[in-house]
């Protein structure tokens, strides 16, 4: 998922590190409308590769003095959504401290070397890791930003991962939650 730097290895030449492409990235482009059926619905949608997303696996472990901490790109990636919701949370006011429901789509670029014939424009993705990984990155930031008092509130939530012909990214249905009985 990170590409290596190239070097060439001879002795004294430190090894290749490992680039950390969200690094690169300054904003996120996010755009938010509320549902035309249901208007407590708002549709969040971040234009970015989901493979820029820090899994939570990548959060950084010392094991001499038993401790996790946060990655320079973790904190970084965090603070791209924090921006970009910022001018967007005054949409879910009305559900804030509401039972939840929240739908997260993540849609990748197809891999190089995915056959055309196959491609329909939108297909499920299974080789792009853990989409509760994926999601637990993004609610946090979704959490941090205030779009709901906490992610307790969550009672029904669904995360799937597509491929796209379309531009690649991450797409969040916030509603509030009707009883189940």
């Amino acid at each position: 998922d990170s590409e290596i730097t190239e070097k060439a290895h001879a002795p004294g030449v430190k090894k290749p590190r490992k680039r950390r492409p969200i690094m690169d990235v300054k904003s996120i482009e996010c755009e938010s409308e509320p549902d035309e059926a249901d208007p407590a619905k708002t549709i969040f949608k971040f234009y970015l590769n989901p493979l820029l997303i820090p899994t939570a696996q990548q959060k950084g472990i010392d094991f001499k003095h038993e401790l996790v901490y946060t990655q320079s790109f973790v904190k970084h990636t965090e603070k791209l959504f924090l921006d970009a919701l910022r001018g967007h949370v005054w949409r879910t006011a009305s559900i804030r401290d509401a039972k939840l429901r929240v739908h997260a789509r993540f849609f990748f670029p197809y891999p190089q070397g995915f056959p055309k014939s196959q491609k329909t424009g939108m297909d499920y993705c299974v080789g792009r890791g853990d989409g509760d990984n994926y999601w637990k990155g993004t609610g946090d930031s979704f959490s941090r930003a205030g779009v709901w008092t906490d992610d307790r509130q969550i009672v029904d939530l669904r995360v799937q991962k597509f491929y796209t012909d379309a531009r690649p990214r991450v797409e969040v249905e916030v509603s509030a939650a009707e009883d189940p009985g």
